[in-house]
């Protein structure tokens, strides 16, 4: 039986050390001191050889369920056998996470990384910090019903978190997107400190934030991370990002007793893409029809049937090939700028293929809506409908256009300037405008169709 001592004196111990072996890297961890008062109980553990360091640990167990280490046996100057063979028994049933997840449930705990994940982190959709785990196997959000999944980097110390929402709850998130399993967000958080630690890793690093022991510099409301962690403590981290594909038509879940009509579409269905699987001789015959009835002049037809076959031809051979990718870091946009009982809802998805890319590209299309409550007995249906409030959200960023930034891009266009100009450049959305432009973002349409035409000598002028 192991045995229990009781300390006589204040001692110096230290977390117990570790390999912490990855593909492309390796740490030790632990070896952080830890002061014991005097009056501490320790029960004795098996020695541990540290792999590599040719040390051997002298290995106890606190009251707490914590492990220490030493660098030689308890000597009896600093501790005393403690034979009270209840306290004995009490202490040795301690059991470990690890230990109790095998021997109850059957399964092996493994961790991506030494920070724990699902403290660190807050729903993206929701901003719930309640987190479930079924049997081990997964992890849900308990407000929304958002699943989770962690994984490794692709090489860094750190972990990544994968967030999807195919049984997600509308009601309770601040995002509203449809149910879909090849859409997805993640978060990465690399080479970080434990940000739950309110110290300072580096003085001068402190001092230049304006981070002091009494004012941390603290996490806010508007990251994926929760807020109050130690923002100095952070390592390389990249906030929630959607990634996959835009989903199409053929997983819309008809069934779904959720829909709502917004813009004169209903929701959620529009924000599910179209694509076509027709080859290119379909394709090329579709075209041809299109043009002929565009130039047809037969009376025996309804004055308007040409005119729509033809659309209808051309929306057909318009629709992409392939499955749209989400691009690269597309975000969700800032929770900081919802007012009361506002969210975000994802309306449809601004699709065009770039000349240097064989798969059709895909930007979410972002609304600013208000819910509008209806009679809790309609099918059990809280809300209503949505009340859209703006539509200014740029695709490419997720960040509101200002309607002046608008505007100076039209000028712009209409005096002939290039759309990389300097001019361009120096103006907010510098870079989001192309997406813009191929991608026939409707608030740019409408600016650029309100804009008055300027003349080639004004633009000869302006240039």
């Amino acid at each position: 039986m192991s045995k229990l001592f009781e300390l006589k004196t204040q001692l110096i111990a230290t977390r117990p050390r570790s390999w912490d072996v990855h593909l492309r890297y390796a740490r030790l961890v632990g070896g952080q001191e830890i002061t014991l008062a005097t009056g501490t109980w320790l029960l004795e553990q098996e020695p541990v050889r540290v792999e590599a360091e040719e040390e051997i640990e002298y290995l106890y167990r606190l009251t707490t369920g914590e492990t220490v280490a030493l660098d030689r046996p308890l000597s009896e100057a600093e501790a005393e056998v403690v034979a009270d063979p209840q306290a004995i028994t009490a202490m040795a049933a301690f059991r470990t996470l690890e230990q109790a997840a095998f021997e109850d449930w059957g399964v092996q705990m493994a961790y991506v990384d030494r920070l724990p994940p699902f403290a660190l982190i807050k729903c993206p959709l929701c901003g719930g910090t309640e987190f479930t785990s079924l049997d081990f196997a997964s992890v849900w959000c308990n407000r929304c019903n958002a699943r989770y999944q962690s994984r490794y980097t692709a090489g860094d110390p750190g972990f990544v978190v994968d967030c999807s929402w195919e049984h997600y709850h509308y009601g309770a998130a601040h995002y509203l997107l449809p149910r879909s399993t090849s859409l997805g967000l993640y978060l990465v958080l690399k080479n970080s400190a434990d940000p739950r630690d309110m110290s300072h890793p580096n003085e001068t690093w402190a001092e230049q934030f304006g981070c002091t022991p009494e004012q941390p510099r603290l996490t806010g409301d508007d990251l994926g991370l929760r807020p109050g962690l130690h923002a100095c403590n952070l390592g390389d981290w990249y906030d929630w990002s959607l990634s996959g594909w835009a989903p199409t038509q053929v997983e819309y879940n008809h069934t779904d007793s959720t829909i709502w009509q917004i813009d004169g579409e209903l929701w959620p269905g529009c924000a599910y893409v179209l694509i076509s699987d027709m080859n290119y001789d379909e394709r090329q015959t579709l075209e041809l029809l299109a043009h002929t009835l565009q130039h047809s002049n037969d009376l025996a037809l309804p004055a308007a049937w040409p005119k729509n076959a033809a659309q209808l031809f051309i929306n057909l051979t318009g629709r992409p090939r392939r499955k749209p990718i989400i691009a690269h870091r597309a975000s969700l946009p800032p929770q900081s700028e919802l007012a009361e009982d506002e969210r975000y809802l994802l309306h449809r998805w601004l699709v065009y293929v770039e000349p240097d890319h064989h798969y059709p590209l895909a930007y979410p299309v972002w609304y600013g809506v208000k819910p509008v409550p209806g009679p809790a007995q309609l099918c059990g249906r809280p809300i209503e409908a949505w009340e859209v409030i703006r539509r200014d959200i740029c695709p490419a960023c997720a960040r509101r256009v200002r309607p002046e930034e608008l505007t100076v891009h039209v000028e712009a266009a209409n005096q002939g300037h290039s759309f990389d100009s300097e001019r361009c450049r120096r103006l907010s959305h510098g870079s989001c405008r192309k997406i813009w432009e191929l991608g026939r973002w409707q608030p740019y349409l409408e600016a650029l169709q309100a804009a008055p035409p300027t003349s080639v000598q004004e633009a000869g002028n302006a240039t």
